[in-house]
């Protein structure tokens, strides 16, 4: 999320902002980095608040997105919201993969390795879960839904 004094700030001058946090629970591109490295992933982890909640308490408005169902009307809201600043909390899936379309070979080798070593170091649950949903997720893609 932003810096608190920043929303403090911006409370304090009801300065029309809209944050949106997409929260998959970890600092992924910290884990994308590791994981292309090869390396298993370390620290990357997080036990987050519901931020709109964050923002309440901070006097700012907060709206928290749960399902894809509802991005439109809970952005809209946002967006048309003119009393002061807005934090979105958009949970979203932390497998879903923030790569290019485009995957250079040494970052599929990185890849490769990582999962290897998560298999052979006891965290082959990991890797199961990891491998269907992204298949989920490219056969949600593939059938033209989100």
């Amino acid at each position: 999320m932003l810096g608190m004094g920043d929303l403090l700030t911006e409370v304090q001058s009801r300065a029309p902002v809209v944050h949106v946090i997409f929260d998959n629970a970890m600092m992924d591109f910290v884990n994308v980095e590791q994981q292309e490295a090869g390396l298993l992933s370390f620290g990357t982890e997080l036990v987050n608040p519901d931020f709109s909640k964050v923002a309440e308490a901070c006097g700012a408005t907060g709206i928290r997105i749960e399902e894809p169902g509802d991005v439109r009307e809970g952005l809209k809201a946002a967006l048309g919201h003119m009393g002061g600043p807005v934090v979105v909390d958009v949970l979203v899936d932390r497998f879903a993969l923030s790569l290019p379309s485009h995957v250079p070979a040494q970052t599929l080798k990185g890849f490769t390795l990582s999962l290897a070593k998560q298999a052979l170091s006891g965290e082959v649950d990991n890797v199961i879960w990891h491998g269907r949903a992204q298949r989920a997720l490219a056969l949600k893609h593939l059938n033209g839904t989100r």
